[in-house]
């Protein structure tokens, strides 16, 4: 009879076990879709940015130019920088708002004229591979012995004139992004204007009757057209749905 009753007891002990292991799933299973929407639409939002960014980022570089003027017989006309891949230059006083209007870009040599005193300039470009060689100037008669030393050098980085490729393009682009889930890109300037020439061609708009995930963070636009670069924060809004 005891050894009846012993094996009851775990018998009784081995249910209960099982039933509140049983419990444990349920609440699990239940408690479950609480929380996973919020973190698939936090890690879906990072993968959006990390891929927009990675399409659509530029840089600017800046460099600071020192140019000192020596006392030669002949007197030098001019200071040469040649340089392998300049691309595209800006290039302003040590003010950094004052343009300077004698330098001169010949081929990849930025000509600047010889100074009376130590001067100061910041050269912007937008070639990574740019490269600077010291040189006098050997086309200007007669040739400089006053080679300029070249300064610290600085990035703007941030969204370039306007996004490459289509929604199709960026989305299969995006590793692990759900193909049953949407998204949206818009670039908001602070007064709430939305700049077209930042959605990729093809985005489609969420319907009214779906629950919009929407990811906002504050990047850079660079502008770069006749007058001198610069940066200025814009709101990139991504909604996911």
């Amino acid at each position: 009879m005891i050894k009846n009753k012993k094996g009851a007891e775990h018998v009784d002990w081995a249910i209960s076990i099982g039933i509140f292991i049983l419990f444990l799933l349920a609440i699990l299973v239940y408690i479950k879709p609480v929380y996973k929407p919020t973190y698939e639409a936090e890690t879906l939002g990072e993968m959006v940015k990390n891929s927009f960014l990675a399409e659509n980022n530029a840089t600017i570089y800046r460099t600071l130019v020192i140019t000192e003027h020596k006392e030669e017989v002949p007197v030098c006309n001019s200071i040469e920088l040649s340089i392998n891949n300049l691309g595209n230059i800006y290039v302003t006083k040590e003010d950094l708002v004052t343009q300077a209007e004698k330098y001169k870009k010949v081929d990849n040599k930025i000509i600047f004229p010889n100074p009376t005193i130590i001067s100061k300039y910041w050269v912007y470009y937008n070639l990574e591979s740019t490269q600077w060689n010291i040189n006098g100037d050997d086309n200007y008669n007669p040739k400089c012995t006053s080679n300029p030393k070249i300064g610290e050098t600085e990035e703007y980085i941030g969204l370039r004139g306007s996004t490459s490729g289509t929604y199709i393009d960026l989305k299969n682009k995006i590793k692990g992004f759900p193909e049953s889930k949407e998204f949206r890109i818009g670039v908001i300037k602070t007064n709430g204007e939305e700049q077209q020439a930042y959605t990729p061609s093809g985005s489609p708009t969420p319907p009214e009757d779906v629950n919009v995930y929407v990811y906002e963070f504050l990047y850079p636009l660079l502008t770069w057209g006749s007058n001198q670069p610069s940066k200025t924060n814009y709101i990139v809004s991504i909604q996911i749905w």
